[in-house]
């Protein structure tokens, strides 16, 4: 039985648990002692697995007590990718997640997937390239 929110024209916030048999108007409006209470709707909250770790808790340092929108945050989560691959040279919270994504699933991750496919042909063209010119035929792209 999930928890909803309603908001009177005062400001005033009411609470309620709702069953699943009410009737579809009581989801939208409330009434309580003469007074009228709406609906807030919330985005909701997603979580996936993950182990709180020094990029997290950084995370939650740069976002907590703030008032940020769903946007605001990604773009925080993008500006801290960015300086993990500047500093180390890869993200590594970003290859932890792809190795145990790979040990629960039993396959690869997509972007894992593309990222080797990729490297293959360029090795593979590399390799083709380097026999043609030992052939004397130069190779534009």
């Amino acid at each position: 039985m999930p928890l909803y929110d309603f908001q009177a024209n005062d400001g005033e916030v009411l609470s309620v648990i709702m069953d699943t048999k009410q009737p579809l108007e009581a989801y939208h409006e409330q009434v309580v002692n003469g007074k009228v209470y709406k609906r807030i709707y919330h985005i909701p909250n997603m979580s996936v697995d993950s182990r709180p770790g020094v990029q997290i808790k950084d995370f939650e340092r740069a976002t907590s007590n703030k008032k940020l929108t769903v946007g605001q945050m990604q773009e925080i989560s993008r500006d801290m990718h960015l300086k993990r691959v500047e500093k180390e040279g890869q993200d590594t919270v970003k290859e932890t997640w792809y190795k145990e994504y790979e040990q629960n699933v039993g396959q690869p991750h997509a972007d894992v997937a593309r990222r080797d496919t990729r490297a293959k042909k360029a090795k593979r063209v590399a390799a083709a390239k380097k026999k043609l010119e030992r052939f004397g035929v130069e190779v534009k792209f």
